[in-house]
């Protein structure tokens, strides 16, 4: 059934992979004076004139990978019927968010520091960089609640 409490944790889940397109990973703006810069999921924008920055490209696929997350999860969310398959997929998206963890921070750390040359600007985590955390929280409720559904069933089974 598609109404239980975890496909409601993966929907979550899925949402925080949408939001990530939409908020950046990290701020970055000069101490006295209006250089500002946003990191996004897809590429850095000068926050000022509203204009990506070309000279800083991503070396890694951020925004890729958010998506794949997402559609892992959507998927997941189909597979109430095979419950086993259901909680292999979403273990193996464990993954997913690790890797997807190491990608923003070395990302974040790259571009800083290629913003930081030849001037001081003040760093700010935006709110995507904390996205993953959130999305494993759901994605282990999401677990718990598949596998207390597997208990169910096998009590059931027992029972007859």
């Amino acid at each position: 059934m598609i109404q239980r409490k975890q496909t409601l944790f993966l929907l979550a889940a899925m949402l925080l992979c949408g939001l990530s397109y939409l908020l950046p990973i990290a701020r970055y703006s000069g101490v006295p004076a209006p250089p500002a810069y946003e990191l996004g999921t897809r590429q850095v924008f000068d926050a000022a004139e509203g204009v990506p920055v070309v000279d800083a490209p991503l070396k890694y696929p951020i925004w890729l990978l958010y998506a794949l997350l997402g559609a892992v999860l959507l998927a997941d969310v189909f597979l109430f019927a095979n419950r086993k398959r259901q909680l292999t997929i979403l273990r193996s998206a464990w993954i997913l968010v690790l890797l997807l963890v190491v990608l923003q921070v070395v990302t974040h750390q790259s571009v800083s520091a290629y913003l930081n040359t030849g001037r001081h600007l003040e760093t700010a985590l935006g709110p995507v960089m904390f996205f993953p955390l959130g999305i494993l929280i759901f994605m282990y409720l999401a677990q718990r609640g598949i596998q207390k559904d597997e208990e169910l069933v096998r009590s059931m089974d027992r029972l007859r």
